[in-house]
């Protein structure tokens, strides 16, 4: 009787030691938020590398609420890589993450149609940009996304050497208040 006493509070004494060193869901949340915040700070300042290193750090968790996200940020990171370098296989990896986040939600907002379209226009697949800037254009919520929008669609316009559209975007961003850098690109289109 006395050995299997000892057995009990041996593996009584294992739960308590594996209790403590299983991290809480409240824990691994924070552990996400921070990483993923880390990420987006990584990714606005330039350093795209490090970005991905924080953003493969929360791929390793489907349930985490930072998923989908994740997936969209290294969209844009790998979209960001692929048109400083001039490299397609930065970019067909840009299109590879757009289509686990299109997976992993139900609904589809203006960022998914915007970056895809910013990667099929970079791939210079201008048909496919214009269909999907237009979607993001009805999608848009904001001022700053349609006017984004727009210079998208004024871009791959030009490509396609589509004449109505440029009248008919042009007049519809006149009425905007855009900013200097903008106002630049407008004027180069």
């Amino acid at each position: 009787m006395s050995g299997s006493k000892a057995v009990c509070s041996f593996f009584a004494i294992v739960l308590i030691a594996l209790s403590l060193y299983i991290p809480s869901n409240a824990y691994v949340k924070d552990i996400d938020a921070k990483n993923f915040q880390r990420g987006v700070n990584q990714f606005r300042t330039g350093s795209y590398y490090t970005a991905i290193d924080y953003f493969n750090r929360l791929l390793k968790n489907p349930n985490s609420p930072y998923f989908s996200k994740t997936l969209l940020m290294l969209s844009k990171v790998y979209l960001k890589i692929g048109r400083k370098t001039g490299e397609k296989k930065f970019l067909w990896r840009s299109l590879n993450y757009l289509q686990l986040y299109f997976l992993s939600r139900t609904r589809m907002d203006w960022d998914y149609y915007f970056t895809k379209a910013q990667v099929f226009e970079s791939l210079k697949f201008y048909g496919r940009a214009l269909n999907l800037y237009r979607i993001s254009f009805l999608k848009s919520k904001s001022d700053e996304m349609k006017i984004k929008t727009t210079i998208g669609i004024l871009r791959t316009a030009v490509f396609l050497r589509k004449k109505y559209l440029l009248n008919t975007y042009f007049i519809l961003i006149s009425t905007e208040k855009i900013k200097p850098e903008e106002e630049r690109e407008i004027q180069f289109i």
